[in-house]
């Protein structure tokens, strides 16, 4: 279910990391964030009036943290930048986010293995070759693999 939200001045838009609220103050025409219940991923949208094109282009994968009445409202990525217009009738930018990065280095696939090692070292080394941060905690930490070999 999409929330649209057009509060003027009582929001808050980052993009890389960059606060570009004031940016985007005087040309900002909607905000849609839709929550998805499950595996499905949360999703934004900006429309900006651009009709000077002077609006700053944010780059695909890059974070965007959206705020609304100074509460968390939105975290994720920069799925895609679109511009459409027509002569005479302006130039509108609409900027969409998702909150699960598609691009990340967690989808590669991977084939790898560790043996004499714990399964939280190797559970840990694992998710960080990926870009996740990982910790085994309690006594599944300890859990040793040793390498056996069988003979036909």
């Amino acid at each position: 279910m999409a929330t649209n939200f057009f509060i003027k001045g009582n929001y808050k838009v980052s993009v890389a990391g960059q606060d570009v609220t004031g940016n985007f103050a005087p040309l900002l025409q909607e905000i849609s964030i839709e929550r998805s219940a499950g595996q499905a991923s949360d999703t934004c949208s900006l429309r900006i009036s651009d009709a000077k094109g002077r609006t700053f282009l944010p780059q695909e994968r890059d974070e965007i943290e959206i705020q609304l009445n100074g509460q968390w409202a939105f975290t994720g990525f920069v799925a895609d930048v679109n511009s459409e217009g027509d002569k005479g009738g302006g130039r509108f930018l609409t900027i969409t986010g998702n909150s699960i990065d598609h691009g990340a280095k967690v989808k590669d696939p991977r084939m790898a293995s560790m043996d004499k090692t714990t399964l939280g070292v190797a559970a840990t080394a694992f998710a960080a070759k990926a870009g996740i941060q990982l910790q085994v905690l309690g006594s599944i930490s300890m859990i040793t693999r040793l390498r056996t070999t069988t003979s036909a």
